[in-house]
């Protein structure tokens, strides 16, 4: 039997591999992902493909990789504070690890060689400092600070996802 997860606005919901889900009308999501080139559609609500045909379905092959016991799980985020700012770790899986960080003012961090970041403003504005030149953040906006070792500044009142391995 499947559950049917209501979504308000700061839900977290990791879904797992194999979980049939769907993200329905005036929802707006942040959709962290493993790396794949599959997706089964099992419903398509009769949406039409640039031909003007239905797209296709892969009921078959879904029925054999679904986990009909698996269910997403919403969590709450737990902050702690760090340096005037505020953290919360909100995924950790062998793909990828997501956090939640509130800047409210100036956020300094570096990557180390083992990871990119990615970040990504869901709430606020303000502006990114990398390799010596500023970058407008503003909400609804990503950006991507690569694995090598850098140091930048994250100056502004926000909230950002940040991703890394």
């Amino acid at each position: 039997m499947f559950k049917l997860c209501k979504s308000k606005k700061g839900d977290i919901i990791f879904i797992p591999s194999g979980t049939v889900h769907a993200i329905l009308d005036g929802i707006v999501i942040a959709e962290i992902q493993q790396n794949s080139d599959t997706t089964y559609r099992v419903y398509d609500w009769n949406r039409i493909d640039k031909n003007g045909k239905p797209r296709e379905l892969h009921i078959e092959k879904a029925l054999d990789v679904i986990d009909f016991g698996m269910c997403g799980k919403v969590s709450t985020p737990i902050y702690t504070k760090m340096d005037g700012n505020s953290i919360a770790n909100i995924t950790r899986c062998k793909y990828f690890n997501v956090d939640e960080l509130i800047v409210d003012e100036l956020y300094n961090d570096s990557t180390n060689g083992d990871s990119f970041y990615i970040f990504m403003c869901i709430e606020g504005n303000g502006i990114l400092i990398y390799n010596n030149k500023e970058y407008q953040i503003q909400t609804g906006k990503t950006f991507m600070i690569p694995a090598k070792e850098n140091k930048f500044e994250i100056r502004g009142k926000m909230k950002l996802l940040k991703t890394h391995l």
